[in-house]
């Protein structure tokens, strides 16, 4: 684990090295940003894949369902990862059986979760010239609830047996994927067998050495469309949200921070804000000198 947080933090700090003894060539240092941000990206993920799993551990994760169309999802999952794949020429396909209710109540964010995990992990152990399919079929319905079938199956390396019967354990990886270079900590399993126990269903794997590997959901959802819309789906709040002009206000930032300072003074700039960075110890004697519009201070940050 110390070695897959290390990995991209030196990265990061090498290439900002770099970058800045960079005099002459913008086209370079074009370069070591694009490489900052994707090991920060790849940093970033590995990080909310340790809290997601503390949560889970701690009995804190909450599903927050709301109407979610399965077959977007999928659509949405699909649209993300083709480029990657036609890049490693992998025939990557989507297939739809029997789907007669695609709206349903679910958390959509824990889904899509899923779904991210699952065609990540194939896309990862699928060689050129592979293949990747996600397959939706409808199972059963009734009582205003369908169930599902979901399906990732790919033509990659597949897993040993052994290592099949703990592929859903924090931390774990084959020793394979280690010898070959590819990155992860070992929670994207163990976070989505969480997830989809939670919402009430099961995800099991079949998978062959040198063939390929099938993870399979198994879940059932309210359904969200038609007479069951009434039955499932409470009426939402319809009070507008008005809409609030910023242009010419005040901010005043209570940052202990300088870096999160400057991140979020570029950030509000196009919102027409005029900020003030703010410390500490000025911010008694600042907030006296001007009337904010907004006041923000972090949670953490010492009174």
């Amino acid at each position: 684990m110390s070695h897959d947080i290390r990995t991209p933090m030196n990265a990061i700090i090498s290439y900002t090295e770099l970058a800045k003894k960079e005099e002459n060539s913008r086209e370079q240092v074009d370069e070591y940003l694009t490489k900052i941000s994707s090991a920060g990206s790849h940093m970033l993920s590995l990080i909310n894949d340790v809290l997601e799993m503390s949560r889970i551990e701690n009995g804190k994760i909450e599903l927050s369902p709301g109407i979610t169309d399965l077959t977007a999802c999928i659509r949405g999952i699909y649209d993300l990862f083709h480029a990657q794949m036609e890049q490693k020429q992998i025939a990557f396909s989507t297939e739809y059986q029997s789907v007669s209710h695609p709206h349903v109540l679910c958390d959509k964010n824990r889904f899509n979760r899923v779904l991210l995990n699952l065609v990540s992990n194939a896309y990862k152990f699928t060689d050129q010239g592979g293949s990747v399919l996600i397959t939706l079929c409808e199972t059963d319905f009734a009582d205003c609830q369908a169930s599902y079938e979901i399906r990732v199956k790919d033509s990659g390396i597949g897993m040993t047996e052994e290592f099949a019967g703990k592929v859903f354990e924090a931390f774990e990886r084959e020793r394979t994927s280690t010898v070959s270079g590819i990155e992860g900590t070992g929670l994207g399993m163990a976070i989505s067998k969480s997830i989809i126990e939670q919402m009430g269903g099961t995800i099991d794997v079949d998978t062959t050495p040198g063939i390929g590997t099938e993870f399979i959901i198994r879940v059932s959802f309210p359904v969200a469309s038609g007479p069951c819309k009434e039955i499932n789906v409470p009426e939402a709040d319809k009070t507008p949200v008005p809409e609030v002009d910023f242009s010419g206000k005040r901010l005043l930032l209570a940052e202990d921070n300088p870096v999160n300072c400057d991140t979020v003074m570029m950030q509000q700039e196009k919102s027409g804000l005029l900020q003030i960075p703010d410390f500490p110890k000025f911010r008694l004697l600042r907030s006296r000198q001007m009337h904010s519009l907004k006041t923000f201070r972090p949670k953490r940050m010492p009174a």
